[in-house]
């Protein structure tokens, strides 16, 4: 009787740590995925063929306007791809969905 009324409760106990579990993982994916969009954007900013390389030559050769555009959005896309991911971490954090 004892050893049934312990595994119903282990099994209750164990019922509630899977939410809990799956919470920061989720939190933990959210953060890992965050950070490498926030890394790509900066590496879109400040690589060789980036952002900031891509205005200086603008003077020189006028042509490159595509791609400062193309390198403009992709940097834009991959910040708001990482602050948002960060903002959903931390409402996973909080318990808000």
């Amino acid at each position: 009787m004892q050893l049934m009324r312990a595994t119903e409760a282990a099994f209750g106990e164990f019922r509630k740590l899977i939410p809990k579990m799956w919470r920061l993982a989720m939190e933990l994916f959210h953060e890992v995925m965050g950070f490498i969009f926030l890394a790509l954007a900066l590496w879109f900013t400040l690589g060789n063929q980036g952002l900031i390389r891509t205005l200086q030559t603008l003077e020189e050769n006028p042509d490159n306007m595509a791609q400062l555009l193309v390198v403009l959005l992709f940097v834009v896309m991959f910040g708001g791809f990482g602050i948002s991911s960060f903002l959903r971490a931390r409402r996973i954090s909080r318990g808000q969905k």
